[in-house]
């Protein structure tokens, strides 16, 4: 089943790469967990003006039976993985493992 997708870029011009990126993990988590049915995702720079540069905030939320599972991931633009990117894959690398916790929790 092909969950319902909705992607959102606040203060940030995305390119292509980024959409399609977050539509292969879409996907995979999709594999993983087949009843997923919404995946919401929000990227962008909250502020423009940090002290310590900006930062990427990611919030991703899916709707499965029996509830949602939400991550919200922050990066700080120049740390060593502060890219648009690592924040991505972070937030559904958390959303994945949260997924498995539900599941061995259901099969319990």
């Amino acid at each position: 089943m092909r969950a319902t997708l909705q992607i959102a870029f606040n203060n940030l011009r995305c390119p292509e790469t980024v959409k399609a990126l977050i539509e292969e993990k879409v996907d995979r988590l999709e594999r993983f967990h087949g009843r997923i049915t919404a995946c919401r995702i929000a990227v962008g720079l909250p502020n423009r003006r940090h002290r310590q540069g900006n930062q990427y905030v990611v919030r991703l939320g899916l709707t499965v039976p029996g509830g949602e599972i939400v991550v919200n991931r922050e990066v700080l633009q120049h740390t060593h993985n502060g890219d648009v990117e690592a924040a991505i894959r972070d937030a559904f690398e958390t959303a994945r493992r949260q997924l498995d916790v539900r599941a061995r929790r259901a099969r319990r």
